[in-house]
């Protein structure tokens, strides 16, 4: 749950793939580029509750930007990668996708919160499985 913030992403990747053996590993997490990014300029969201929207302003615009976390008060720096910058550093970097996942709430889990309950229409993370 860190690539999306790494400056260097690819010099990050490129050391995990280096310190791999042979077939080894590399399991990591995201926040979903399609979903999440740039609320002012990028990917936003409107609305409230169950109804509540994703909308994308400029999905292929990488970026990067400073805001607090969900009701926090110090500014953080948030990065906007596309799907294709993250498969394209893997490739690059001699990592093959072995498996991905866009997790989702169970019905029971959705019970939680709204909030949750709306992660059963789009997917908050990538989870990926990779291979050396």
């Amino acid at each position: 749950m860190m690539l999306m913030d790494c400056e260097d992403f690819d010099g990050t990747v490129r050391e995990a793939a280096r310190v791999l053996k042979p077939s080894g590993k590399l399991f990591a997490s995201v926040l979903h580029p399609c979903f999440d990014g740039n609320h002012e300029h990028g990917i936003g969201r409107q609305g409230q509750g169950i109804e509540r929207e994703v909308v994308v302003k400029n999905y292929f615009q990488p970026t990067q930007w400073e805001q607090p976390l969900h009701k926090g008060t110090t500014p953080v720096v948030w990065r906007h990668r596309t799907l294709e910058d993250y498969v394209k550093t893997f490739i690059r970097n001699g990592l093959t996708i072995i498996d991905l996942n866009e997790p989702r709430p169970t019905d029971e889990q959705a019970q939680i919160s709204t909030s949750i309950a709306w992660l059963q229409k789009i997917p908050l993370f990538l989870f990926w499985e990779l291979r050396k």
